[in-house]
């Protein structure tokens, strides 16, 4: 009986050092993942053009990137491929940290993330049609060289439009069809849900339909009609002498 005793507490010990080692190490996981996206956060936030970096390699002076020449290169390969879309991709790790923080598994991160760059691309193209030429202070635009290359295979097939006001027209119904189709892609990659509130109380106050089965007609309304039959009369009883 001893010798059970000690084994059990021995399994319990080793168990509750397993489980611990676990939730030390998401629990340093997630911070680690949080600092990572602050850290890039913050090399966009400061990111300017003239800082030595890929787009611009001959720049001479100070790095006013406020992670330095780390950060200046980081932020300009994410604003060349993505252009500003880029910053929505912070969230994935963001996301991922909280449920490594609260104790739940990170199965999927892999999709999630495939998943949330694929709304950011289909962002990036619609902010490249929505603007193609350059803007001052990014690398490639607002598209980066993502939704450059997709800006210029759906202008291919716009410049088939004869009419110039149809061909604007259609572009900036692509821009915003491939906005909103990116936004929802990454909505849905990290949880989130758009629902409109108001629409969503009056269906909860709407009563559920009442099914009615096709083979049998639906029932009469009955009526109760008032009885015509006289009432009996009940006479007093004689008094007992």
């Amino acid at each position: 009986m001893a010798s059970r005793s000690a084994d059990a507490r021995m399994s319990a010990l080793r168990q509750t050092i397993r489980t611990g080692v676990i939730r030390s190490g998401a629990m340093i996981g997630a911070g680690t993942l949080l600092a990572v996206s602050l850290l890039m956060a913050v090399a966009l936030i400061s990111y300017r053009g003239s800082d030595p970096s890929l787009s611009t390699a001959a720049a001479t002076g100070a790095v006013e990137n406020w992670l330095g020449l780390t950060g200046a290169w980081t932020a300009d390969l994410l604003l060349t491929a993505l252009g500003p879309a880029v910053a929505l991709a912070l969230a994935v790790p963001v996301v991922i940290a909280g449920h490594l923080w609260r104790g739940y598994s990170a199965v999927g991160w892999l999709r999630r993330l495939g998943l949330a760059m694929l709304g950011i691309a289909l962002l990036a193209v619609g902010l490249a049609l929505l603007r193609p030429s350059a803007v001052a202070g990014l690398p490639a635009g607002l598209g980066g060289v993502v939704g450059l290359g997709g800006e210029a295979l759906l202008a291919a097939v716009l410049g088939l439009i004869p009419d110039a006001v149809a061909m604007t027209v259609v572009r900036y119904a692509l821009a915003a069809l491939f906005a909103a189709g990116g936004i929802i892609v990454w909505t849905r990659a990290i949880g989130l849900t758009l629902r409109m509130p108001r629409l969503e109380r009056a269906r909860r106050a709407e009563p559920p339909p009442v099914a009615l089965r096709r083979d049998s007609p639906p029932r009469a309304e009955v009526v109760a009609l008032p009885d015509a039959r006289a009432r009996p009369v009940i006479a007093d009883r004689p008094a007992t002498p």
